[in-house]
């Protein structure tokens, strides 16, 4: 159980800047966080709990990360999944002789969803992708930090993506009623 004293909220306005993004918030107080930490104990371990709301909903991304990614969405699902297979074989990610995997019968067909839903689809894949862009880049921010003050071969990463998955943006509409 936890004690009365630490069950508390408190609210954290955040900063007044241009363009703030929570993502870039965190980022910059887990650098900040470790260079005081090693400037005033420089041989004490350390500990950061650093958890991006990446991918999860809602899908909060600078409008600039999530265009970066436009059009390339465009010719749907079923063939995005072909495509990153063969990468995926090309690299060396997967075996060579690699099936995919069935389309799940209850996930209709690209070519077979009205216009608009396959516009909103892959406008959410665009969106998605540039989130999970934009948190690389924050990710690589810290990193970059660590290694500045001559501590990233000394820190262990234990990366999760995922609570209950990522987010579920589009599956009703993607998915046929029974």
């Amino acid at each position: 159980m936890v004690p009365a004293h630490l069950r508390r909220v408190i609210k954290v306005d955040p900063p007044k800047m241009k363009d703030y993004h929570f993502t870039v918030d965190m980022t910059n107080q887990a650098i900040n966080w470790v260079n005081a930490q090693q400037s005033m104990t420089p041989d004490k371990p350390f500990f950061v709990y650093y958890a991006t709301g990446a991918v999860h909903a809602p899908h909060h991304v600078p409008r600039e990360w999530a265009d970066k990614y436009k059009g390339q969405f465009d010719r749907g699902g079923d063939q995005v999944r072909v495509d990153t297979l063969e990468r995926q074989k090309k690299l060396g990610v997967v075996p060579a002789n690699t099936r995919l995997a069935e389309r799940p019968a209850d996930i209709k067909a690209w070519d077979s969803l009205p216009a608009d839903q396959r516009r909103l689809f892959a406008r959410q894949a665009e969106v998605f992708a540039g989130f999970l862009e934009h948190t690389d880049y924050e990710i690589g921010r810290f990193v970059k930090a660590l290694e500045d003050i001559g501590e990233l071969d000394n820190t262990l990463f234990i990366y999760i993506a995922g609570d209950n998955g990522t987010s579920a943006e589009g599956a009703s509409l993607a998915c046929t009623t029974k």
